[in-house]
Order: C-alpha cells, then structure tokens, then sequence
C-alpha cells in the first residue's frame, strides 16, 4: 500500500489539492439569496430554457451575454436546486480558469512562474468568490485566457487551428461583455508590432486550403461585427463627471486591497517581462494602461467587479519576479529554491486577501450587495399567501414569490436621472410613480443600498416616516433588508 501510495504521489496530491480548489469554490453555494445581478442573469437563463431565446416575463428580448447564459440553460435539466446547479457550473469553471492560468503562463514563463501563479490564484479571495455567482465574469476570465493562449501560439507557428481558436475566443468575450474589448485590444497591439506581420508569406502558407480561408474569414467576419457593436456602447458610457481621477484612485485603491503585494510587484513584472519578451511586456502594459483610462471615464457605475479581468494577468506579472528572482538567487540549491517559493506565497496568504478555509457568503464589492432578499419575501409568505409588495427590483417576486401582485419603485443605478429605467428590469411590474400609488401596496421591500438610489426622494422620505423591520445582513450593513407593512 505504501509502495503504491509513493508511486502515485504527484496524482494523489494533485487530486487533493484540486478537491481543495474546488472545496473553496463550491461550498455552502446554496445558502446565499440570490442578488441583483445573479438575479439577472437567473432570468435570463430561465427564460432561455422556457422559450429557446432569452423572453423575458415583461416582454423584452435580452442578448446580453446570450452565449454564457445559453451554457448554463444547457444543464437546467441536471434535477437539483437550480440556483445551486448554476453557481456550481460557475465553480467549476474556475477551476477551469486555474487550468487555463497554468497552460498560458508555463507557455510565457516556465512551469515554476506558472504553478506558483495557479497556487496563488487558487486561494486568491476575490477570484474564490466570483466564482460561486450566477454571472459571466469567471466565464470572461477563461475566454480570455483561452484567446492569449490562442494568440501567442499563432504567433509561434501561425497555424489554422489558432486564427480560429482566438477568432471564436474574440467573439466569446464580446458577446459576454463589452470588457471583452480587451482580448481584441491586445491581439491588436500583439500583432502590430510583432516582426512576424512582415513575413506574410510565412503566415499564409498554412492557409492555402480553400476550406480553412472560407472557415476563417466567416469566422473573423462574425467576430469583428460583433466586436464593431461594441462601440456604440462603450463610447456612451464615457462622461467627465465626476473627475476620471477619482474614479483610478478608487480602482487602483481595489487592487491593492483585493491583490496587495501582487499588486504594486506587477509593475515589477512588466520590466521585467520588457527585457524576456519586448512585444509582450509593451501589449500588456498599453491594453492594461487603456483598460484603465476607459474605466476612469466610463465612470456610469464604479464597480470592482469591472477590473476583475485582470485579476490573472495581473497575478502573472506580481509573481514572474518572485520567483525568477529566488531562483537566479538559490541557482544551485534546488530544495531551497522551493522552499523560498512556498516560503514567499505562504506569506501573501497570510495578508488577508487569501482564503484557506471553505465559507458560505462572499464579499464582491460595496456596488454589489448580497441582500438577503429570499428570508424577506419569505418572512411576508408566512404571513400572506398573495401580497402586493412593491420593491426596486420585482424580478426577485418572480422567483421568490411568483404568487404575489408585482410593483417597481424606480431607482437610479448610479443616482443620477439619466440612469433611471422607466419600467422594472427584466420582469413584468405595475410602476409605483407616486406616495399615493405606493399607500395601495401590502408591503415595501428595499435593501439599504437601493433605498439610497430611490428616483423619488417623496417615497423616500415617506418611508422614513414608517415603521420598518430589519433582516440583517451576514456580511456589510449596506446590505440589510427593509420590510415595511403599508396596507392594512
């Protein structure tokens, strides 16, 4: 038994720790509420599976990451909680995200830089949580690991199978989300300033079948249209107020609270990239550097989870001199050059933004709170079987509470008006436009964050006025759940 265990060893503890990575990923994914966002994109899945298209309840015809949510209805079949089946595809696809990391940066570094940065990935808070909600971020994670990966071996051995790969790669992310112009961003300037776009020849050479050109340019043809329907949208978010300043000190303020030392030693790991690969090191440092910019202006909501993307490239470039360095340093000494390694990463865990132990809730930012709204709604179902609850978002009375009378309160996604929707997202409502309108319903239900972006300041003010009951949060205050009973 020992003699077996010994000659096994690398699958036995490779097996472990991948249990381990998925432990993190997928523990107690049932206990959460749904939120805003996952609430969404819950919608959407579920009205793909009714009707083969994405039909919502109030009529509307959402593509917003279609092909994401379009994988997830896939397995709507699977009999299981449905909440639970969705949030565990999204945990295994980042452990698809770590095999991705691993495969891209022992490509571009070495199997040592590339198992530390899946070592540090797999524990890395902000990348465990994001990959337990119903959304299409850790997707657009792996489509764009999947795209470099795709890049760099075309531009090693410009091959068929590799235009394509990255082509249906570009389309993936921008059909997930306009933060998918990144990967088009830096293919562009990869390629552009790459000595191999001279030698034309070389690349067309694997292209000469009729059949790969036809496949190819269809291919390229789709993506570029979808990529080109980006503009629109990426351009109106752009505004000067408030100051673009803040809002980079606010992200820059994220990464260092979310990466810390990775952070600040990724910038490290670009000079360092500059002297190993020029081409490289100048395409990460000036789509990053724009990423940024654009974030800074586009400024209609701060949200973190809008420089997630970045989170293994950025993982990449902190650790590549770490260890490059420890193993230039311990040359000769194989054992401790290992032992440093582990030595370097044991100490990142330990500054906070690490999770060793599996847990229940998640922390993705103050502009995404996960209100318990599922113990609210289910609180007033004790009370009355067919309510009439009026909330910001009546999508969560669709699936929490389809028995009950839907209203919307309009509110403001970032506080100002242009950003008020009309009608209630994403579910069929009866708009609530007034205090008088509002005295009509049974009860009011708003979380402490959207209470704050109410349109109305009178329905606001009204409800201070009331008596309320309080559903406290398990995380952030900014996350308790408000009932007020109105009718009698």
């Amino acid at each position: 038994m020992i003699a077996w265990i010994y000659r096994h060893i690398t699958v036995i503890v490779l097996a472990l720790v991948m249990t381990w990575w998925a432990a993190l990923r997928l523990y107690g994914i049932d206990i959460p509420s749904l939120w805003m966002d996952e609430a969404f994109s819950y919608a959407l899945i579920s009205a793909i599976r009714e009707h083969g298209y994405p039909l919502l309840s109030n009529g509307d015809i959402n593509t917003r990451a279609q092909i994401v949510h379009s994988l997830y209805a896939l397995f709507a079949w699977i009999p299981i909680d449905s909440v639970t089946l969705f949030r565990a595809i999204s945990g295994i696809a980042g452990v698809g995200v770590l095999m991705l990391s691993y495969i891209l940066f022992r490509h571009m570094s070495g199997e040592r830089v590339a198992l530390a940065v899946v070592a540090a990935l797999a524990f890395l808070q902000w990348e465990i949580d994001w990959s337990r909600q119903i959304r299409m971020y850790i997707f657009l994670q792996g489509f764009m690991l999947a795209g470099v990966i795709f890049l760099e071996r075309f531009m090693d051995r410009a091959r068929f199978f590799d235009a394509t790969g990255l082509a249906v790669a570009v389309l993936l992310c921008v059909n997930t989300h306009p933060a998918g112009a990144f990967l088009v961003l830096y293919s562009a300037i990869r390629i552009a300033i790459s000595p191999y776009l001279a030698d034309f020849a070389r690349i067309m050479k694997n292209f000469r079948s009729p059949g790969n050109l036809a496949i190819l340019v269809l291919v390229l043809v789709f993506a570029g249209y979808t990529a080109w329907s980006l503009v629109p949208q990426v351009f109106s978010n752009i505004s000067l107020t408030p100051p673009p300043s803040s809002y980079l000190a606010g992200y820059t303020q994220i990464l260092w609270e979310r990466l810390w030392w990775i952070f600040p030693l990724s910038l490290v790991g670009i000079v360092v990239l500059f002297f190993q690969n020029r081409g490289r090191a100048i395409a990460f440092s000036a789509t990053i550097a724009i990423y940024m910019l654009y974030l800074a202006f586009a400024n209609d909501v701060f949200a973190e989870r809008y420089i997630f993307l970045l989170v293994p490239f950025l993982v990449w470039l902190g650790i590549m001199p770490i260890v490059t360095g420890i193993h230039r340093v311990l040359d000769s000494e194989r054992g401790w050059r290992w032992i440093a390694t582990i030595a370097v990463l044991l100490f990142l865990i330990s500054t906070g933004a690490y999770q060793l132990s599996p847990r229940a809730y998640s922390v993705i930012g103050d502009t995404a709170p996960q209100s318990d709204m599922r113990s609210a709604l289910q609180t007033i179902e004790v009370v009355r079987s067919h309510p009439r609850i009026a909330t910001h978002l009546p999508i969560f009375l669709q699936i929490y509470l389809p028995q009950a009378d839907r209203y919307y309160i309009p509110f403001r996604f970032d506080g100002r008006a242009r950003s008020t929707p009309e009608s209630a997202p994403y579910a069929q409502a009866q708009t609530i436009e007034s205090v008088d309108a509002l005295r009509a319903v049974d009860y009011v239900i708003l979380d402490d964050f959207w209470f704050r972006m109410l349109a109305d300041s009178s329905i606001r003010s009204y409800l201070r006025r009331q008596k309320v009951t309080v559903i406290e949060p398990p995380v952030a205050w900014w996350e308790n759940v408000m009932i007020w009973r109105i009718g009698e």
